[in-house]
């Protein structure tokens, strides 16, 4: 049952859309109206500027970094969960 949770859980931190958040709060640019309607890196870059971007670098970095870090105190001796884990948020945040 913890990997269920793990896994779910990686997937949905994962797709938490912070460019689309990050600009729409503190912007006020909607993503989804700009270039191709992708909430990722490069369109925050081109909209806001490069602090912006490496702000969100940070912010999905960190996600991911939270994720894998809750799979070793959910699963400390199950190395196989943080890798599955890690890979989760970034298929999530693709999706």
């Amino acid at each position: 049952m913890d990997d269920l949770i793990i896994y779910l859980g990686a997937y949905l931190i994962g797709s938490i859309p912070v460019g689309y958040l990050l600009m729409k709060n503190f912007k006020k640019i909607f993503l989804k109206r700009k270039g191709d309607g992708n909430v990722g890196l490069a369109l925050v870059w081109k909209e806001a500027g490069a602090s912006w971007g490496l702000l969100l670098f940070a912010l999905d970095f960190l996600k991911g970094a939270l994720v894998v870090l809750a799979a070793h105190r959910i699963s400390p001796e199950d190395s196989p969960d943080m890798v599955l884990a890690g890979f989760l948020a970034l298929l999530g945040d693709e999706y």
